[in-house]
């Protein structure tokens, strides 16, 4: 069968509001409404109640910040009575990569207990930080809004003497549509709009076919995790925007994302974790991992699965995700990391014959606000390309062009990942290095490996500024320089182009250990390695073979006493103290 359909919006229109004075109203909702997640406001999202605002100068970004805790918050600073908080949400930034929301279940005194994820790794007593929504006596600004699910009724603040709240409506509804065992469909030109669960739902379907339809303003808009998994999805000339948890997320065989456009993505900490939260009798979290598996604009998880051609600007956290095998190419991909930190814009793990090649990536820095200022985490780690370091084996790397991140394309490494290659990238202008290699993985020193099979070969690492590194290793398990446990082999090295013409370091190796066999003229700190490249390739275990360095020559330098000129004249006779004068 077909149905004729363009749009599908998730919205219930609110009118009449009760008075309740001090620009405060109120509205019964109608009888079976079990959960609001957003409420917009003339077309604008509006600010669930919120504890500090954003614009709190006594709390900078609106971040309160976490003391001693661990499995808890702990906060001297938290200026409420004991139990106020209790039955709140705290979205709470426990590492760099997470932002999770949970229900607040006790405070007394400086503590908050509240509903951690098992999977989420404790605040280990840094001050991350974190702020709490939901809670009525908090709306104190125009356009903020609780909803009490005992009552059914929903509040909401405006501006001063401006009356009842217009053009408010509120999510109301989970799920645009819910596939379950179908086979050969297609959805099309389809508008999807304020969904708080997901736009599309497909689960066990054997070919679906979604193209040319818009996404906007909604949690997920394409999401199929189902058990069993889903075989032939294909996702086509789409547009996704505002979506504040995933663009598209799927499991399965042969999906196929081609030529679309992603905008926005889980651009806001915590609404992606609101639905069906501040529904009825819903006291467990549902949805609440905002870091490692959400803000993801395309989280692909299958074998033989493309993602080419599409566009990607502005996520919270990883551009695009995938496992499995298959192929990703040709796509652009800036801004990512945009609310997290220590993701990046291309990332896999578990894959098998993957290849990412011809793709764009650039500006990929890493957000730090509400970060915790100790245990090394104030540092952005925003990555292009990120080798994950669980079982990637066969997996290549090439003809990449990657600009303007924090570290360009990062290779981890655990015992099983083998056969991997970094061919033919150009890589410039990262702020740390270019590429970056490292065996850090799970952190399980245990699993010491001396030898990797790894293949660098034929790319193109540019610095521009003297403080950039072509070629990084960071040692983190080896403990010794050439004795028992020596530093790790990462693999063969052969025909790369290293530049920084400001100074003969071309590499760097970090040591976590430096026992007495190490090199005397390791750096103060007595942990990083400067290497040129001849040193470098005469390195036991590091060849390099065939690789050359720049022939450019160049003085760092700096400005002083600099003049903002707005304007320029075709006889640059503007500018002060030009020397040529009006030439």
């Amino acid at each position: 069968g077909s149905m004729d359909i363009d749009e599908l919006v998730a919205l219930y229109e609110i009118d009449p509001w009760d008075d309740l004075g001090d620009d405060l109203y109120r509205i019964q909702l109608p009888l079976g409404t079990t959960f609001v997640s957003h409420v917009y406001r003339g077309g604008t999202l509006e600010q669930i109640a919120r504890f500090p605002n954003l614009d709190d100068p006594l709390y900078p970004g609106g971040w309160l910040h976490n003391g001693s805790g661990t499995g808890t918050i702990i906060d001297p600073d938290l200026p409420q009575a004991d139990g106020y908080w209790v039955g709140a949400w705290v979205v709470v930034r426990s590492h760099n990569f997470y932002i999770q929301m949970a229900k607040v279940t006790s405070h007394q005194g400086d503590e908050l207990v509240y509903v951690s994820n098992p999977a989420v790794k404790d605040l280990e007593g840094n001050d991350w930080g974190y702020f709490l929504v939901n809670k009525m006596e908090e709306i104190d600004q125009p356009g903020e809004w609780y909803y009490d699910p005992v009552a059914n009724e929903l509040y909401m603040m405006t501006e001063m003497g401006t009356g009842v709240p217009q053009g408010v409506e509120a999510t109301v509804v989970g799920r645009g549509t819910r596939l379950q065992y179908c086979a050969d469909m297609t959805i099309q030109d389809l508008t999807l709009m304020h969904f708080g669960e997901a736009g599309i739902r497909p689960e066990s379907i054997d070919g679906l076919t979604i193209e040319r339809c818009d996404f906007d303003h909604l949690v997920t808009a394409v999401q199929d995790q189902s058990v069993p998994q889903s075989d032939g999805l294909e996702v086509e000339n789409c547009e996704f925007s505002n979506c504040y948890r995933y663009g598209l997320a799927a499991n399965g065989t042969a999906i196929k994302v081609e030529d679309n456009e992603f905008m926005d993505i889980g651009r806001e900490p915590g609404l992606g974790g609101l639905p069906p939260m501040v529904g009825s009798n819903n006291d467990q979290v549902q949805g609440n991992e905002y870091g490692a598996y959400s803000a993801i604009a395309c989280d692909l998880v299958g074998e033989n699965g493309l993602i080419r051609g599409s566009t990607i600007d502005r996520v919270g956290n990883n551009g695009i995700s995938a496992s499995g095998g298959g192929l990703v190419e040709r796509n652009y991909v800036s801004n990512a990391e945009y609310v997290m930190n220590d993701g990046a814009a291309i990332t896999f793990d578990e894959c098998n014959k993957l290849v990412v090649r011809l793709n764009i990536v650039r500006d990929v820095l890493g957000n730090l606000d509400g970060a915790a200022t100790s245990g090394g985490n104030a540092q952005r780690k925003g990555v292009g390309i990120y080798f994950g370091y669980s079982s990637n084996t066969n997996t290549t790397v090439e003809e990449n062009v990657v600009t303007a991140c924090s570290d360009g394309i990062v290779v981890d490494h655990e015992p099983g990942c083998e056969g991997n290659v970094v061919a033919r990238n150009t890589v410039f202008s990262c702020n740390g290095s270019q590429i970056f290699m490292q065996d850090l993985g799970l952190l399980n020193f245990d699993t010491y490996q001396a030898q990797y099979d790894d293949v660098i070969q034929g790319n193109i690492l540019y610095c521009l500024r003297s403080d950039q590194v072509c070629l990084y290793q960071s040692q983190t398990k080896a403990q010794s320089f050439s004795g028992t446990r020596p530093l790790v082999d990462f693999g063969t090295f052969a025909d790369n182009y290293y530049f920084n013409p400001f100074n003969q370091v071309s590499h760097v190796q970090y040591v976590r250990y430096a026992p007495s066999d190490f090199p005397t003229f390791l750096d103060p700190d007595g942990r990083n390695i400067p290497w040129t490249l001849s040193g470098w390739q005469n390195q036991t275990g590091a060849p390099d073979a065939e690789s050359s360095r720049s022939p450019l020559r160049l003085l760092d330098h700096a400005a002083s006493n600099a003049v903002l000129v707005t304007e320029i004249s075709d006889e640059c006779d503007d500018i002060p103290n030009n020397p040529r004068g009006g030439r």
